[in-house]
């Protein structure tokens, strides 16, 4: 296997926007495109910390993110090599149709051979009520001018 190009120093590295500044700034900047945002920069320095025998890797860059360089220590699998890839345009979203605009449903009516027919009605106060279809809708105790 060749060098890593990320660990060398002046080398142009990407990572995540979230990475480089909180998550609350890049969500209150950047909206729902925040999970997306990338930030370019160039390493300035590799550290290798051993913890209980285990070698840990982090790069030192200082990167361009939202109009401010930060520095910042990240560890190496946060840190992809090269300059961070163009934005790609939404996709454009399908729309089946506008709720607003299409006819409201027909009530829906139940007719199970074990019980009675349900048939939706509506009520003094204009609240639709589901009862049998030989009865009719149960006044609910409040005043009918209100």
């Amino acid at each position: 296997m060749g060098s890593d190009a990320r660990l060398t120093v002046g080398v142009t590295v990407n990572a995540k926007a979230k990475h480089v500044r909180s998550a609350f700034t890049c969500t209150r900047l950047l909206g729902i495109r925040a999970d997306d945002a990338m930030a370019t920069g160039f390493v300035t320095g590799v550290t290798r910390i051993k913890i209980d025998g285990r070698t840990s890797t982090a790069i030192i860059a200082r990167l361009e993110c939202l109009g401010k360089t930060v520095g910042k220590t990240l560890g190496i699998r946060c840190v992809r090599p090269g300059p961070a890839p163009l934005p790609t345009a939404p996709s454009p979203r399908t729309s089946i149709g506008s709720p607003v605009a299409s006819p409201p449903h027909p009530p829906q009516t139940s007719n199970s051979p074990s019980g009675p027919r349900i048939t939706p009605s509506v009520g003094p106060l204009g609240m639709t009520v589901a009862g049998p279809a030989s009865t009719p809708a149960r006044a609910t105790g409040l005043p009918v001018g209100i």
